[in-house]
């Protein structure tokens, strides 16, 4: 008889990635996903051949979660923008592990200088010029905003999931927001412009 399998390739790596969401990267190999997929370690062989291929193609599930998680959605850029941040922040609440895995670990491929694998060149540039126009702004200046933005909304995720600052979550919405809000202040957009931008609700909370 040929190898058969019902345990699909796609359900090997969603338990893997559970595993790896849910323990920490470290906790996967053959055994602990072979439990989570309820399968004897044979699929795992037959589908990958070995733990290095899984891991690979574990890494590109992981960063095409984390992206999926995180993506824009809102007509208003800039509030669009600000939602990246806010579901970063959800990440480091909710998903912890994962975050630590895709942006601290050397493992799988090196997604450097990538914001989980939201700002690809093509969506930042396109970004970049949907908040030069509505900003009202250069695009040089639209850069730097979104670098500063992500590298602080990066550093309070690294802060929460390593329990260095106690704050919940709607108070981490509330930092991520206002220091977009500040630094749109200091591009000479006024307060009631930059409030606008921001979205309705703003300040509310």
């Amino acid at each position: 008889m040929g190898r058969k399998t019902k345990i699909t390739k796609e359900t090997i790596i969603n338990c893997a990635l559970k595993l790896l969401i849910r323990d920490g990267y470290e906790s996967v190999n053959v055994k602990t996903v072979a439990k989570e997929a309820g399968c004897s370690t044979q699929p795992i062989a037959w589908h990958f051949e070995n733990m290095d291929n899984l891991r690979r193609e574990l890494t590109d599930a992981a960063f095409a979660y984390a992206s999926r998680l995180s993506a824009p959605a809102d007509e208003n850029p800039v509030k669009a923008f600000v939602n990246i941040g806010k579901a970063y922040i959800d990440m480091a609440f909710d998903a912890p592990n994962l975050i630590r895995f895709v942006v601290s670990s050397d493992k799988g491929r090196n997604y450097e200088g990538e914001f989980i694998g939201v700002f690809d060149r093509a969506r930042s540039e396109s970004m970049v010029r949907s908040l030069a126009e509505t900003m009202k702004v250069s695009e040089k200046d639209v850069r730097f905003f979104m670098e500063t933005g992500v590298i602080y909304a990066h550093g309070l995720a690294m802060l929460i999931i390593n329990d260095r600052l106690k704050l919940d979550r709607k108070g981490a919405h509330v930092m991520v927001e206002n220091a977009c809000y500040r630094y749109l202040l200091s591009l000479g957009i006024g307060e009631k412009e930059a409030a606008r931008l921001l979205g309705d609700g703003y300040g509310d909370g």
